[in-house]
């Protein structure tokens, strides 16, 4: 396996040249953006980009540059358009530019992806393949490093949804509460952090929206069967902007959302939202029912008129979406499968 980027001290202790020889590798890490964040974004600091080497593991399981370009073509013509957290045109043109080095981060979302495409044959059935290991074990490695890069959250995101949709357990949990973890290290959130004090593009910050609504998604779509199970992520409030439009997201178009709100009865009907946004609000109404279910501080009438006015709404999107999805013959319709959930939840 190749080692790691790392950069040398200037000078190793005399102590340990002489004992042991030692060049004192250090990590390329800011040690500052944890222990004084407020010096590191008034420095305008950034944080380090991955390295390029790598293991042959990966290499293996990627294949040269036409074959990475073909397995990402065929993640954004199938995966892509139920789980939009990759900006098509950046990833294509930036990180797998045959011009450019192949970061390792970029690799390991791209491996991802050929991982979240693998479909299960007579012969081979167990979810657990020498791709899934690759990629559990690349990501592993990066963290390893010290690697904290968007990319290696958008991996780490497409693995979790792998894990849950062939029910590895309990991998699936853990691997999603340690994307909500990284993704608040990132600055991710409701509110989100500006890198190295300054403004970051449309294109960029919407991206970043995507990737934690789906970190909130994949949160509350794993306590349907566990009520109780601790959520590390706030849910949205009723006002939060939805992901905009999936098509002028891809083609990098600015796309007005301001009447793009979580909660369905603050949101316009005659606006045509991408499925993305409707999963988006499905999950903030499911974010109510659990904590309409776990709330021990109602009365009981308290209880019994937000849960009639709770299955009021879930209806009401139910009944909305059904007519959507036959005037905008929608192929895809997640949020119908979790509205669905919390009538029996």
């Amino acid at each position: 396996m190749v080692s790691l980027d790392t950069h040398t001290a200037p000078q190793a202790c005399a102590a340990c040249k002489k004992r042991k020889g030692a060049h004192s590798s250090l990590p390329s890490f800011p040690a500052v953006f944890f222990l004084d964040h407020d010096m590191f974004q008034a420095s305008r600091m950034e944080l380090p980009p991955a390295g390029t080497l790598l293991p042959s593991y990966v290499t293996t399981e990627l294949g040269d540059s036409t074959q990475s370009r073909q397995i990402a073509s065929h993640f954004f013509s199938t995966v892509h358009h139920w789980m939009p957290i990759v900006s098509k045109r950046r990833f294509l043109e930036c990180h797998l530019n045959p011009l450019t080095a192949y970061r390792a981060d970029a690799a390991l979302l791209c491996l991802s992806m050929k991982l979240v495409l693998w479909t299960p044959v007579t012969d081979r059935s167990d979810p657990r393949t020498t791709t899934y290991h690759a990629a559990k074990r690349h990501l592993h490695e990066l963290d390893l490093t010290g690697c904290l890069t968007l990319l290696t959250l958008q991996a780490a995101i497409l693995i979790a949804v792998y894990e849950i949709g062939h029910a590895i357990y309990p991998a699936a949990h853990l691997s999603v509460t340690a994307c909500a973890q990284y993704a608040a290290t990132l600055g991710l959130g409701w509110t989100q952090v500006e890198r190295g004090g300054r403004s970051a593009p449309w294109v960029e910050m919407e991206e970043r929206r995507r990737v934690w609504w789906a970190i909130v998604i994949l949160e509350r779509y794993l306590s349907l069967g566990w009520h109780e199970r601790p959520i590390l992520t706030d849910g949205p409030a009723s006002n939060e902007l939805l992901p905009s439009d999936d098509a002028a997201w891809n083609a990098e178009i600015e796309a007005p959302n301001h009447r793009m709100t979580a909660s369905p009865a603050t949101t316009s009907t005659d606006i045509n939202m991408s499925p993305f946004a409707r999963l988006a609000q499905a999950a903030y109404l499911l974010d109510c029912v659990q904590r309409h279910i776990n709330d021990r501080t109602m009365t009981a009438k308290q209880r019994d008129e937000e849960a009639f006015h709770l299955d009021k709404a879930l209806r009401a999107l139910m009944t909305f979406t059904t007519s959507e999805i036959a005037r905008r013959q929608m192929r895809l319709c997640c949020q119908m499968a979790l509205c669905h959930r919390y009538m029996v939840s």
